[in-house]
């Protein structure tokens, strides 16, 4: 039996820990926001039988301590199905068969809660951060003859490097890896079972297993606005 991650979970926990630790500390809150936008590269791993693409966000967060934020984190990218994952759709026409590759594009929504660390340097500050959400997958519509979507629950983690350029602005590079949970590869081929080729599929390559938990490594860089 499969074990299904509990998506509600995660995100009540990481928002759990993100406001009991400043009450526990028993320090002053530090009373200060930024908004971040980036953009990127999302490099999914091969098992989820997606190519890259380019990868767009908006982080915004809450200040708590000198060395902590809580955020909210969502972007989106769209994606194209990889050919080789799935068997070729087969058209009979006479005596004639037709082979057809099975593509499609979707779109890819990832949103969630996090908690940040970062150094208290006045420029170039090291960060890395930690969460929970999810994600949704819009299939393409024509492909599939319907209107259909693929969700699960996601954990979250990045590291980085932010440079203050004066009082309000600020650049950063970030690597962060999305951990996609509950997920189904099969979903993505909008073929019908009878339409699918069984008789030459010791000619087509044999894509890698499938997996429930797959990756998507996102590189980017951004600007970030203190307000």
């Amino acid at each position: 039996m499969r074990h299904k991650v509990n998506g509600s979970r995660w995100l009540g926990a990481t928002l759990l820990l993100a406001l009991v630790l400043p009450a526990a500390a028993g320090a002053q809150i530090v009373e200060r926001g930024e908004i971040r936008t980036y953009a990127g590269a999302y490099m999914p791993g091969e098992a989820s039988a997606l190519e890259s693409s380019a990868l767009a966000g908006v982080r915004v967060a809450y200040q708590v301590r000198p060395w902590l934020d809580v955020a909210a984190n969502a972007s989106g990218t769209r994606l194209t199905t990889r050919a080789g994952f799935f068997p070729p759709a087969a058209f009979q026409f006479n005596e004639r068969i037709e082979l057809w590759d099975v593509r499609q594009d979707v779109v890819l929504v990832h949103y969630g809660a996090e908690i940040g660390f970062h150094t208290q340097a006045d420029a170039l500050r090291p960060y890395a951060s930690f969460g929970a959400g999810g994600y949704t997958m819009f299939l393409d519509a024509q492909a599939n003859q319907s209107v259909g979507r693929m969700s699960g629950p996601q954990l979250t983690g990045a590291l980085g490097v932010s440079y203050r350029v004066g009082e309000r602005g600020g650049l950063n590079l970030e690597v962060r890896d999305h951990i996609l949970m509950n997920y189904d590869r099969d979903r993505l081929n909008p073929v019908a079972p009878d339409k699918r080729d069984t008789v030459f599929l010791e000619y087509h390559p044999s894509p890698p297993a499938a997996k429930d938990q797959v990756h998507g490594l996102t590189l980017s860089v951004g600007f970030t606005y203190y307000p």
